[in-house]
């Protein structure tokens, strides 16, 4: 039960993005149930100036966002990923954070991106499927399997090199707008 909208079922792939102050609460809940949750309190400010409802929980409808068959995209310039992102996360935290899956795109093989640095200062990701390679500067290759999460510092250069056909990524980057380099 999410406070201010009632009973809702949230199935795989669905994002809720509720602001601080919420009170929620799981009544029932399947035996392969697995949540994602992430507080962000330095931005509890910015959630009340940048998004407005009403009631006392400041819940509405336009924070839950149901995987469908057209939440994800093609990514520009690069056919073995499609992805998915959460506006709603960039828009209740006045751009601070951004959320998004990232997904293979079979039957394109995903097999290697060019050196880069993603110029943020926090990158997380929980991988949700499949396997991933990563190799970082100076450390080595990282096998990632489903489960497995881990945090970036920015600035790092690394590439990715493979990543398996049901590969699935859950990934949260700070600020919300972060380039990228070669």
């Amino acid at each position: 039960k999410i406070g201010g909208l009632g009973e809702i079922a949230a199935e795989k792939g669905t994002l809720l993005c509720l602001p601080s102050n919420n009170h929620h609460y799981l009544i029932e809940a399947a035996t392969d149930f697995e949540a994602i949750e992430f507080d962000f309190p330095q931005l509890t400010t910015s959630l009340t100036s940048t998004w407005s409802a009403e009631g006392s929980s400041f819940a509405t409808d336009a924070m839950i966002d149901h995987e469908t068959s057209e939440s994800f995209r093609p990514i520009p310039g690069f056919d073995p990923g499609i992805e998915r992102p959460f506006p709603i996360v960039q828009q209740m935290t006045g751009g601070a954070v951004r959320a998004l899956v990232l997904r293979a795109n079979p039957p394109h093989p995903w097999d290697g991106t060019p050196w880069h640095v993603h110029h943020n200062f926090f990158y997380c990701s929980l991988m949700t499927g499949g396997c991933h390679v990563q190799e970082y500067e100076g450390f080595g290759d990282c096998l990632f399997n489903k489960g497995d999460f881990f945090v970036q510092q920015g600035d790092i250069r690394h590439r990715e090199i493979t990543s398996s056909m049901d590969f699935e990524i859950f990934t949260i980057d700070l600020p919300g707008a972060s380039p990228a380099s070669v």
